[in-house]
């Protein structure tokens, strides 16, 4: 009677890892982040004179996480105004508010999960705009503004009975301040077009949340402690307005903002949102 060869068993495993590695490779677990922070689209007023009163409804539409198969699937709605009290002191005021949905993991029924996302801000500032050239259609603006926001987080899963974690909520509110310099294009019945840069502190308060410490330290949450220290945000926008009237008193606004981290800790945010909607100049034929 022959025996084996020693290595015909190790041929043997060549095909099997192969296999292993091949359904390994097909199947993948994506991460679930959690963002605490999303940047709201910003308040550009592009105020010229005095008692020029601008009134803006938009929409906003906001990323979702990398790991989603929707890139752009969160929504939202952004309310403003800016009045011009002097020929170069003007005022704003907003407000936002959004929804947001991340899915993750469909294929898995013990793993599929959405978290969602309930964000609100209000936003009001004061700030100095003035001409820059004798033609007086390129201005300089910068605003300084405060605001109070809230975020309401809940991870659900899609099928709780076989899930091997139970889910959560994460709610907290904050503080935010700003300051916006801006440049602005003014060119009669065709266009205004503005470049502001914008950098964003914001506090966080106390949270109130079922997640365990160890689930708020965990690496794809990052959630523990952001009331701890203060985190700031550099937030460059353009935007056009484009006249839909002859004198120039109904517009169509077009904005992108990009959110870049400047200190703070390590978290999860959001980075881009863009904009679209409508502004009204009631009392100025400019």
């Amino acid at each position: 009677m022959k025996h084996a060869k020693p290595y015909a068993l190790g041929k043997l495993w060549l095909p099997l890892w192969g296999i292993i590695f091949l359904f390994s490779s097909c199947v993948h677990i994506n991460s679930s982040h959690h963002f605490a922070y999303a940047p709201s689209a910003i308040n550009a007023p592009f105020l010229k004179e005095k008692n020029q009163l601008r009134l803006s409804g938009n929409i906003t539409l906001g990323e979702g996480d990398e790991d989603n198969s929707n890139s752009f699937s969160n929504y939202g709605k952004h309310l403003r105004t800016a009045y011009a009290i002097t020929d170069h002191f003007g005022v704003t005021a907003a407000y936002a508010t959004s929804k947001e949905k991340d899915s993750y993991n469909p294929s898995f029924p013990e793993l599929s999960k959405t978290i969602a996302y309930r964000r609100s801000l209000v936003e009001i500032s004061a700030g100095y705009f003035t001409a820059v050239n004798k033609k007086k259609n390129l201005y300089l603006e910068c605003y300084g503004g405060y605001g109070p926001g809230r975020n309401r987080i809940t991870e659900s899963y899609e099928y709780p009975d076989t899930a091997n974690y139970a889910g959560g909520f994460f709610n907290n509110n904050y503080h935010l301040l700003y300051i916006q310099p801006a440049i602005v294009l003014h060119h009669e019945n065709i266009l205004q077009m503005g470049i502001s840069l914008r950098t964003t502190m914001i506090k966080f308060g106390p949270a109130s949340t079922s997640y365990r410490e160890d689930v708020l330290r965990d690496s794809d949450v990052r959630l523990y402690g952001l009331n701890k220290e203060p985190y700031v945000f550099f937030q460059p926008t353009l935007s056009f307005r484009i006249p839909l009237s002859k004198r120039g008193k109904l517009n169509l606004n077009l904005e992108a903002t990009r959110s870049f981290p400047l200190s703070g800790k390590n978290i999860y945010t959001r980075e881009n949102i863009l904009l679209l909607g409508l502004t009204y100049s009631p009392l100025s034929g400019k």
